[in-house]
């Protein structure tokens, strides 16, 4: 299972891949803001585990599931679309994505673990 370090660099990693992604598109991205964001999604990769702390090997429920991937995916995308006019905006879209890129590393590595994750939860 990976831990607490795995899951803060993946998330990293992520969120530069998403940077160098928007950028290689023409997308103007602001290097404070990337820095900013690839920090947010540092603080944010663990989220998944406080939300549901790994007390026993069944620990994953719905916010270590296959729907919670979905969600974060898809609002993800729709941060992505989202042009923002105001600078308050702007924040809340480089929050918003970082932290949905956080979450969804931190899910698609848990996948990748023999007990990957639940549809929906554990009953």
């Amino acid at each position: 299972m990976p831990d607490a370090a795995t899951h803060r660099s993946g998330a990293m990693a992520a969120m530069a891949a998403v940077n160098i992604a928007e950028a290689s598109a023409g997308r103007q991205v602001d290097v404070i803001e990337a820095l900013v964001s690839t920090l947010i999604a540092h603080g944010v990769a663990s989220l998944p585990d406080l939300l549901e702390p790994a007390t026993s090997p069944n620990h994953r429920q719905l916010f270590h599931s296959w729907l919670a991937l979905g969600g974060a995916t898809y609002l993800l995308r729709c941060l992505h679309r989202w042009q923002p006019e105001e600078p308050f905006e702007r924040i809340v879209r480089t929050v918003g994505k970082a932290a949905c890129v956080a979450y969804v590393a931190h899910l698609a590595l848990d996948a990748l673990t023999p007990r990957s994750l639940p549809m929906v939860g554990r009953i």
